[in-house]
């Protein structure tokens, strides 16, 4: 490890040198005061003149070590510190202020870290998403810590990049590295951190800082995926008194709709809420109106009325933007998003508005270019991505690529590239799998292909998909993002597809799976089957 002026080299293997120290400087090396134990496979990490080392294997004995001892460079001497809740093989160190966190070690993903002024241990409340070591730390602050790639536990390099906050409690998946790597050691250079090994570096951007934001309950952009101690998808955020609302309701004429509505706002109003509509309520009276450029950034709260069509919209309103908390109630034909009843509008509303803090579910979205020479379009979408025939009566064609590499020719109605809650939607009727929303994935599912064997595939969510219509296809092929705003698209046409920095977050009132199951037994009659008959056997007298 480095050390100023030099480099330091602990323990070893080998019986003879696991508890010998060793000081190289100017391409010297001379002989430390030894260590306490003998040990190897530790990990070790320099502040303030000390060097703190952790864990590893008693040479000795082979058992794998909790104890830990500091070394002070100015008086060369070692002292033991208190030892940490759990043996850890290699783990992972890094300091934030007064604290070492390790986070991790062979076949472990629990975080503890250590008061230096102190020297008490602390168990942290999150964890790494699987056990994993050989993690590069990143100080990012006084609040958070960037952990990227590392080794799993079949000893696998790793390319997945969280930010770790341990003061809001939750761990945000960023964009992964461009390919799984370990590294011996980092440094940051112009708003990158560079990792290097022995086989050579790998940039990475640094996040971005957060602006203040007047919404407490905004999710940091970049964010995808969180990873509390519940559930990976989830994390519990603080909620205002009396945030500023978007209403939004399913279009059409409907009496009981429209009462409902100006009932919700009432109710809003009446607990010191701002409430925006996309048009005036009663003159003006009740609302103000929400326009995009002006409004976004001061939602807090969307609540929308109708089915998922309804949901779809209102996300769609915040496109290219962090989208605020959405609190869904269903009015419409299904409601597999709007999980809640239109019923319990002022019950849920007074739960939510009444909490300290909400869970909050992270649903992925996808944002797409559709390149034609030097035309451009952009966006994202929520559900999926849909490349078909249209009005021909003929099969089209779609070069498929993952990362540039060929993958197929797609050859039949269309493709599907569809989010994990796209899973339920076209994605479900084209015969593709259902996919939890906790799962990072994208879905490739083929609509009526000309060939026995193009079965739907999911792929990790950070695989870049490219689409292209083959210049020499018979047919030009139809596009169209979560069911609306089909067109044509020519020949030659690319599209690109990859996962969004932004993600979709609902409001829930519960923290485990059984909601999500239920509603694909109550919505989708998933698994719904009678149960055989018993077979009373007669006992014979």
């Amino acid at each position: 490890m480095e050390i100023p002026d030099g480099a330091m080299m602990i323990g070893g293997r080998d019986t003879y040198c696991s508890n010998k120290v060793l000081r190289l400087h100017s391409g010297e090396i001379s002989i430390w005061t030894p260590m306490i134990s003998c040990r190897s496979k530790c990990s070790a990490i320099f502040h303030n003149n000390k060097v703190y080392v952790f864990g590893g294997i008693n040479t000795d004995s082979q058992q794998k070590l909790q104890t830990c001892e500091e070394f002070s460079i100015q008086n060369h001497h070692w002292s033991p510190l208190p030892q940490m809740h759990y043996p850890r093989i290699k783990p992972s160190l890094c300091i934030n202020s007064h604290w070492i966190y390790a986070m991790g070690g062979e076949g472990l993903e629990l975080i503890e870290r250590l008061n230096i002024q102190n020297n008490h241990w602390e168990l942290c409340e999150l964890r790494l998403p699987r056990p994993s070591n050989e993690l590069t730390l990143c100080n990012m602050g006084t609040e958070s810590i960037l952990i990227l790639g590392g080794r799993d536990e079949r000893k696998e390099p790793m390319q997945e990049v969280w930010l770790y906050n341990f003061d809001k409690l939750h761990m945000i998946r960023l964009h992964s590295l461009n390919t799984p790597f370990t590294a011996l050691g980092y440094y940051e250079k112009n708003n990158k951190i560079i990792m290097y090994n022995q086989q050579g570096k790998l940039e990475h951007p640094l996040p971005q800082k957060q602006s203040n934001c007047s919404s407490p309950m905004k999710i940091p952009e970049n964010s995808v995926f969180s990873n509390p101690k519940y559930i990976y998808q989830k994390v519990k955020t603080p909620i205002p008194k009396s945030p500023t609302v978007l209403m939004i309701r399913r279009i059409g004429f409907d009496p009981i709709l429209e009462d409902l509505f100006e009932l919700t706002i009432r109710f809003l109003r009446s607990r010191g809420c701002v409430v925006y509509t996309e048009e005036k309520i009663l003159d003006g009276e009740l609302t103000e109106v929400f326009i995009k450029e002006e409004s976004a950034e001061k939602i807090q709260l969307v609540v929308t009325l109708g089915g998922d069509g309804t949901v779809i919209w209102a996300a769609n309103l915040f496109d290219g933007v962090v989208v605020p908390p959405i609190l869904a109630f269903n009015l419409g034909s299904l409601g597999f998003m709007a999980k809640y009843p239109a019923s319990s509008v002022l019950d849920v509303l007074n739960v939510v508005l009444g909490s300290e803090k909400v869970f909050l579910d992270l649903h992925s979205k996808l944002m797409y270019q559709v390149i034609d020479g030097a035309n451009i379009v952009t966006g994202t979408c929520m559900n999926e991505i849909c490349i078909d025939r249209g009005v021909n009566g003929s099969l089209i064609e779609l070069e498929v690529y993952l990362n540039e590499e060929y993958c197929t020719t797609a050859i039949g109605d269309g493709l599907l590239i569809a989010t994990p809650n796209g899973s339920t939607a076209y994605s479900l009727s084209a015969g593709g799998s259902i996919v939890h929303c906790a799962i990072p994935s994208i879905l490739i599912t083929p609509i009526c292909p000309h060939s026995l064997s193009f079965r739907p595939v999911i792929v990790p969510d950070s695989v870049v998909i490219k689409l292209k219509v083959p210049e020499d296809a018979r047919h030009s092929p139809w596009i169209n993002i979560d069911g609306a705003n089909k067109y044509k698209i020519n020949l030659g046409t690319v599209i690109e597809i990859k996962l969004s920095e932004f993600c979709i977050p609902y409001v829930v009132l519960d923290e485990g799976y059984s909601n999500w199951i239920g509603r694909l037994r109550d919505i989708l009659g998933w698994n719904d089957r009678k149960r055989q008959k018993a077979i009373n056997l007669r006992v014979s007298s």
